[in-house]
């Protein structure tokens, strides 16, 4: 059995939010405590999540919590102030807008996710054909360009949330140009890309996430899952030292995410993934996006090595 002590979760979601949760920052980190983790990382669509991050490590120091913002029109979107005073105060990643980006409203319609527990109100839904890192030309935002710099200087990572393939190709490449770590999260959820797109970021210099959630039975229903032999694929593809693999958990109809973390790497050990690879996708792989230095983690033979 594969363990997850040692690992890092860089995509949890814990209340209070605009969608009911399992629960909020300490019930997480306590949970992530007893399974033995290193870290979580905790994503809000609605706001930065440095204080409640802050406030949960304190509570919890066995367990590094780390906040972050994601661009939604709840931050003002592309906004650089917000972007700034969240890197300030801690924040490790900065998400692209999620379910107020333009390619998210495609998919799913505003404000929603097709399903009644990830719905809000039509007050907060947003209007208009979604928010773009993208101009009329093409071209990346300056405001955007503002904040992947922003990030580099904070030493912390982007996250491309709920972009089209087309916007994340043009982020990747500035991302790479100034330096700045970039993780394209859950992969086959939103963006849709095949493993060809996912293999060319990652030799451009991108990391890909794998997310447990998208494995899950509420995203086959959407119409938007992942199968566990297109995840084997993918890792094999892309290399487990370019891939993460994360639950984007927290949802009251999938299990507290330490829990889903292990299910998810023991089936995909089931389906012929190495151990070895594994351990690296949920310990060392997060660790180089954070900007960590090397950790001795447990080997799945209990033995340490430095990762």
């Amino acid at each position: 059995m594969i363990t997850i002590e040692g690992a890092i979760d860089l995509h949890v979601h814990a209340g209070p939010e605009l969608f009911v949760r399992r629960g909020d920052a300490l019930d997480f980190a306590e949970r992530a405590r007893a399974a033995g983790m290193a870290g979580i990382l905790l994503k809000a669509h609605h706001e930065a999540t440095t204080s409640r991050a802050q406030l949960a490590g304190r509570l919890v120091p066995e367990v590094e919590v780390y906040g972050s913002i994601t661009l939604n029109r709840y931050v003002g979107g592309f906004n650089p102030y917000a972007v700034g005073a969240a890197l300030a105060l801690g924040a490790r990643a900065v998400f692209m807008p999620t379910f107020h980006s333009r390619e998210h409203i495609a998919e799913f319609g505003a404000g929603t996710y097709g399903i009644a527990a990830m719905t809000v109100p039509d007050h907060l839904s947003g209007s208009g054909a979604g928010l773009s890192v993208l101009d009329d030309d093409g071209e990346l935002l300056p405001e955007v360009r503002q904040i992947v710099r922003l990030i580099a200087e904070h030493d912390a990572f982007l996250a491309t949330a709920h972009l089209s393939t087309t916007e994340i190709e043009t982020l990747v490449e500035e991302c790479v140009s100034v330096g700045t770590r970039c993780l394209i999260t859950h992969a086959f959820h939103v963006p849709r890309g095949d493993e060809d797109f996912y293999q060319r970021m990652a030799r451009r210099g991108a990391y890909v996430e794998i997310a447990a959630n998208i494995a899950y039975p509420i995203a086959v229903h959407q119409g938007h899952a992942m199968t566990l032999q297109q995840a084997a694929d993918l890792i094999a593809s892309v290399g487990p030292d370019r891939t993460v693999i994360s639950t984007d958990g927290g949802q009251p109809f999938a299990p507290w995410p330490p829990d889903l973390l292990e299910a998810f790497v023991n089936s995909l050990a089931n389906v012929g993934v190495a151990d070895a690879d594994l351990r690296r996708m949920i310990c060392t792989t997060p660790r180089e996006v954070l900007g960590l230095p090397a950790a001795s983690t447990p080997t799945p033979e209990g033995d340490t090595t430095t990762s």
